[in-house]
């Protein structure tokens, strides 16, 4: 749920906030519905900020000063814009049930003389030896390398 992080911040204190929440929900079952772990979302929250989501204002959190003008500092706007949102989809994806490898990519090392396998067209992402993505069009025959 929390591995991949965003790739953007509202203030400082959002990614120590980030490690702190997944420290304090990540041993948790999962629950079963969307809006208990919403709930769990807003608590973890409140409880690692003291203050409630719907203030406004940046709020400032000692343990997570790290040096710095905005250090410390947790966004309530990117946490209800970008946070919460992002967690809430991997909850739901998390929940869904898996139906196959339809959702699957592929990861194929293609060496010299060889063609990409029977199988694979939709799902597959190919690289050479050097670990350069290989990008095929759309439609276009498999290439022999």
């Amino acid at each position: 749920m929390f591995a991949d992080k965003p790739w953007q911040w509202g203030l400082r204190g959002d990614p120590s906030l980030w490690d702190a929440l997944e420290v304090v929900l990540g041993d948790l079952e999962l629950p079963e519905i969307e809006k208990e772990f919403s709930l769990l979302l807003m608590q973890g929250y409140k409880y690692l900020t003291k203050q409630d989501l719907s203030n406004r204002t940046p709020v400032y959190v000692e343990d997570f000063a790290r040096g710095g003008m905005s250090s410390g500092k947790v966004c309530p706007r990117f946490w209800k814009k970008t946070g919460f949102k992002l967690l809430m989809k991997r909850f739901s994806q998390a929940k869904e049930p898996f139906d196959g490898f339809d959702h699957m990519t592929y990861h194929i090392v293609i060496k010299d003389g060889e063609t990409i396998p029977d199988g694979f067209d939709d799902n597959v992402e190919l690289y050479n030896v050097q670990g350069e993505r290989i990008y095929l069009p759309p439609g276009e025959p498999r290439p022999k390398f």
